[in-house]
């Protein structure tokens, strides 16, 4: 095949060598493909390859090197740089055989978002009409700070969808007020809501609380005083996650004691790129 990559040392490196060099390494050929979808960090292709902060950490390095990976956000210094594939990257993964190398990635939630949520039906329900939710779903272990510290995000979305059945009437009105009481129970909002600091520099933190939460996706914020665009890239949704999202944002400005008119502008069921939720408030 034609050559297609100059590398660092001048000599022109091409797709038979470098599908070689990934196919050599399980390493290497995880992290390839848990870039794929999204770019992400080295602690979130750590754990969504089931591999050590250090081991993943020296994959991304030895592709970056090699101009397979490359830096999608060059400006962060640190902890929250994210990587993605380059086209020479995509075009060796699109080559792997599949079947024999492919890692098994699941997105994943911190266990904050499951026990935020069952506070918050307490609260709302009472406790025995809250635990039979979470008993319903399987997620009894997290009531009591036991159990994994992750959870797949296919079980928020199944809490979601049984709450719903239990207390709602298919509005997802329920869903979204309880979302909305919800934040209040997040250590990584807390972490950064009660800073006395404005809120257009609070709001650039979103995406490093969402890093927090989140082992997947990633969320962007666009905008300026008295306005902001939040862009939500995910691949795990639903009518019920996204009317949470909603509630989400809701809660947040509640927490900041802010009056903010919010709407859902694009969304991924709807074939969007991303889900987008536009929030205007008076400073």
């Amino acid at each position: 095949m034609p050559s297609y990559v100059k590398m660092d040392n001048g000599s022109l490196g091409d797709f038979a060598q470098d599908l070689g060099f990934v196919q050599a390494s399980g390493h290497r050929t995880a992290v390839l493909f848990c870039l794929r979808d999204w770019p992400r960090t080295t602690g979130q292709v750590a754990l969504s390859c089931g591999l050590s902060p250090p081991h993943a950490s020296r994959a991304i390095k030895e592709m970056l090197d090699r101009g397979l990976v490359d830096c999608a956000t060059p400006t962060v210094r640190g902890r929250g740089r994210q990587y993605a594939l380059t086209d020479p990257g995509r075009a060796v993964t699109d080559s792997l055989t599949m079947e024999a190398r492919r890692p098994l990635t699941v997105p994943l939630a911190r266990v904050s978002q499951p026990r935020g949520w069952y506070l918050a039906m307490a609260q709302r329900f009472g406790t025995e009409r809250a635990r039979e939710v979470m008993e319903a779903v399987g997620l009894s272990s997290v009531i009591d700070k036991g159990g994994p510290q992750w959870i797949p995000v296919r079980q928020l979305l199944l809490m979601l969808d049984e709450t719903e059945r239990r207390f709602g009437d298919g509005s997802y009105r329920v869903i979204r007020q309880l979302a909305s009481d919800a934040v209040y129970h997040y250590p990584a909002v807390r972490r950064y809501i009660t800073r006395a600091i404005p809120n257009r520099f609070l709001i650039d933190l979103a995406p490093a609380a969402y890093l927090r939460e989140f082992n997947h996706g990633r969320l962007e914020v666009e905008g300026g005083a008295g306005r902001v665009h939040f862009k939500l890239y995910e691949w795990a949704s639903s009518p019920a996650r996204c009317a949470g999202w909603l509630g989400s944002w809701e809660g947040l400005f509640k927490l900041r004691k802010l009056s903010a008119r919010i709407e859902k502008q694009q969304c991924v069921l709807q074939g969007d790129e991303f889900c987008g939720y536009y929030a205007e408030w008076d400073e």
